[in-house]
């Protein structure tokens, strides 16, 4: 999992996915109490418009019933953008924009994880040290 600040009003992009069959999850975090949202914008025909509250137990993706169990504290009430499984094509920008100071995380899977692997700290993004998991082994970044 990686994450870097976010300022109101600001996008933060995430670099270009070089891979298919991409698994890709963003949540925004807010950094301060208060009301919170954060809109998506991306560049595919990857659909990222349904948004949730993260909890232990959310859904994690649209389009599959797969659920997050051990979600990081620093994660908790922050929002997930619900994004396809395994269906987000090369060539795609995810854009986040937040309404206030926020964090904003990028999770991904460590086999399809659309070479955002390398590409999130060469750009700036720090490297967490924790991530959910959607079943039992931990083969999230």
């Amino acid at each position: 999992m990686f994450s870097m600040l976010a300022f109101n009003d600001r996008s933060v992009v995430v670099p270009k996915i070089t891979q298919n069959d991409a698994v890709v999850f963003i949540m925004a975090v807010p950094v301060f109490t208060g009301i919170f949202g954060a809109s998506l914008t991306c560049n595919s025909k990857a659909n990222y418009d349904r948004m949730v509250v993260v909890e232990e137990g959310v859904v994690a993706w649209r389009d599959r019933d797969h659920r997050f169990i051990g979600v990081p504290p620093n994660l908790l009430g922050g929002l997930l953008f619900q994004g396809p499984y395994k269906d987000v094509p090369n060539g795609t920008i995810l854009s986040v924009r937040p309404n206030s100071r926020a964090k904003v995380f990028v999770v991904l899977e460590r086999s399809t994880n659309g070479g955002l692997n390398e590409s999130l700290p060469a750009t700036g993004w720090m490297r967490e040290n924790s991530a959910p998991r959607w079943h039992e082994m931990p083969t999230m970044l």
